[in-house]
């Protein structure tokens, strides 16, 4: 099946974002009540793509006082290695933007290689570290970078 486009999620992706969150981050996916409270924000910014029916990725921040944050990118891992979440990170931040974001940051796991990677190529650079930021004790590393991207699109 043809993957679409990042759309705008909102309340009926509920399920769905759930589903996904349980197949991407086995062991730390958020709850129902996290990813229901977070599209309830009024400055949320929420991506999904689907693959017919079925989310396969997901993007999740939001954008606020010219500044926006990236919690978190999901994707179904039968779907990954497939530009799916260079394609998100790049619609999540033309999405910022375009709601008056100047800034991107994100929190990653220093042992996230795949997602280092990914920001890295996109133009974000470490700016700090966060002591004992995950659940686990490890650290996180602090990215940002201006908005727009540099020559990427959505």
């Amino acid at each position: 099946m043809a993957v679409r486009a990042a759309r705008p999620a909102g309340p009926r992706d509920l399920p769905a974002l759930v589903a996904l969150e349980a197949r991407a981050f086995p062991g730390e996916a958020w709850s129902e009540a996290q990813v229901r409270d977070l599209l309830a924000r009024p400055d949320v910014v929420a991506l999904v793509v689907e693959d017919g029916q079925a989310v396969v990725a997901a993007a999740l921040g939001w954008a606020a006082g010219g500044v926006s944050e990236l919690l978190r990118i999901a994707v179904d891992p039968a779907s990954r290695r497939r530009g799916q979440g260079g394609r998100l990170l790049s619609a999540f931040a033309a999405a910022c933007h375009a709601a008056g974001a100047e800034e991107l940051w994100l929190e990653v796991r220093p042992d996230n290689h795949a997602a280092l990677a990914l920001y890295r190529a996109r133009g974000l650079s470490m700016t700090g570290r966060r002591p004992r930021y995950y659940a686990d004790g490890a650290d996180a590393l602090l990215l940002g970078c201006p908005l727009p991207l540099a020559g990427l699109s959505a």
